[in-house]
């Protein structure tokens, strides 16, 4: 069994600088000292380092703590740093890259491509400063109960962008299943899009291959973070050149890079930033192409392509209405996922599921709940619901706009019920 998880607290800058709580304009100020292709390249390359992504690693190991804070601190700051290390205290994770990376993307105006680097100790600092800026202060004392638990909500969402716990890998895996097995057994009423020739019409190469081009870069990825040693430092740069040896065009190469990278002209301008954890633009474009090398800046992001190309970006193409309709498809395609996933792995001596269920003798054959699963003399109903939610309340931290989401989303509706109130309808029926 996996040991029981641990509550640490990991080290902020002003700890261990002994200084006032770092400003966002202060970092932003610090990341203008050094060119972002520099920032980007040393995001992805310590991203490798650090070992972030494969089996859900987000926290930089003991061992390799123990090697790099000498070597990314500031001289005078090292005895303070390790004496954190030794009682085992988290000083590097994932979070700070994304941050750091999110940021130096959006920095405007943007400070001159002049060839330098990053210095490693100024790296450490920046690591430590984009950690400590990973907060918002939590709203207390609602008197609501409902407010409350939007509350929790609002303050969970920006913290699961900043370190997800599950292994990318499954993502991908869960798409292509999907693609593979969930759509094609969908009544045939509900397949209503063909997803592999709407992607093509978008992209102009198929879905197939565009599955086994983000694969590839996958393995790539995973194969650096599991072969590197401590202590060595990667290039972490995949030639777009490689590709050539395959039987791709130049054209298809071209194309689907792409759809993963962006190059220095293509970063953003500052706009409206929802939160801390907005990496809404790191995570649409988690490659930096540099001439004719790609650098991984986020594992996990890169791993999700499939499902942000065929899903997200197929999506944003269409017509509002066609759009509303292709996200409904995909709800449909989430509840048989849901079915599927009991109808595998249940025990099915303990354990009796149906998969949307309907009442006897209903003139309008109105289904009871998505699933229903029989354990005994105990029922347990389920609505499996997918939704899309806006960055503005996801990211926001507003309890007021959580809750107004949940409650259309998930117990209102609109001119029905949903989730919440389609439940307690059927638990009344019953």
């Amino acid at each position: 069994m996996a040991p029981p998880p641990e509550m640490k607290l990991w080290l902020p800058w002003s700890e261990l600088n002994r200084s006032p709580r770092l400003t966002i304009e202060e970092f932003r100020a610090a990341l203008r000292d050094y060119p972002r292709s520099a920032i980007l390249i040393a995001c992805a390359r310590l991203s490798t380092i650090f070992k972030f992504g494969p089996e859900a690693n987000t926290v930089a190991s003991q061992a390799i703590n123990e090697y790099w804070v000498p070597r990314l601190m500031r001289p005078d700051l090292v005895d303070r740093a390790m004496k954190e290390v030794k009682q085992g205290r988290p000083i590097f994770f994932q979070g700070q890259l994304r941050f750091l990376a999110a940021e130096a993307m959006r920095l405007d105006p943007a400070p001159a491509e002049n060839g330098s680097q990053v210095p490693d100790w100024a790296l450490g600092a920046l690591l430590l400063g984009a950690g400590e800026l990973l907060y918002r202060k939590h709203v207390a004392n609602l008197p609501d109960e409902l407010d409350i638990m939007a509350n929790i909500v609002a303050d969970f969402l920006p913290i699961f962008e900043i370190d997800s716990i599950t292994d990318p890998f499954l993502l991908f895996l869960r798409f292509y299943i999907y693609l593979t097995v969930i759509i094609p057994r969908l009544p045939s009423h509900l397949r209503v899009f063909d997803v592999a020739a709407e992607f093509e019409t978008v992209f102009g190469f198929s879905l197939k291959l565009y599955s086994q081009f983000v694969y590839a870069f996958t393995v790539h990825a995973m194969n650096e973070r599991t072969l590197i040693k401590i202590g060595e430092v990667p290039e972490a740069g995949m030639p777009v050149s490689w590709f050539k040896k395959t039987i791709l065009t130049d054209e298809q190469i071209s194309a689907m890079f792409d759809t993963v990278c962006c190059r220095l002209s293509d970063l953003p301008d500052r706009k409206v930033v929802h939160g801390y954890a907005d990496f809404e633009f790191l995570k649409d474009h988690p490659y930096l192409r540099v001439d004719d090398k790609v650098y991984d800046i986020d594992y996990e992001y890169a791993v999700g392509k499939l499902e942000s190309g065929a899903l997200w970006r197929v999506a944003m193409s269409m017509p509002t209405k066609r759009r509303l309709s292709y996200f409904g498809f995909w709800g449909d395609v989430f509840e048989e996922y849901v079915n599927w996933i009991f109808e595998s792995y249940a025990d099915k001596r303990k354990n009796a599921h149906y998969s949307c269920p309907r009442y006897l003798n209903d003139k309008d054959n109105k289904a009871i709940c998505d699933a229903l699963i029989m354990c005994g003399s105990t029922a347990v109903l389920i609505e499996a619901k997918a939704a899309t939610c806006a960055a503005s309340i996801r990211y926001s931290g507003d309890h007021k706009l959580v809750r107004e989401y949940m409650d259309k989303r998930f117990v209102e509706g609109t001119d029905r019920p949903v989730g919440v109130s389609q439940l307690l309808t059927a638990i009344n029926n019953i």
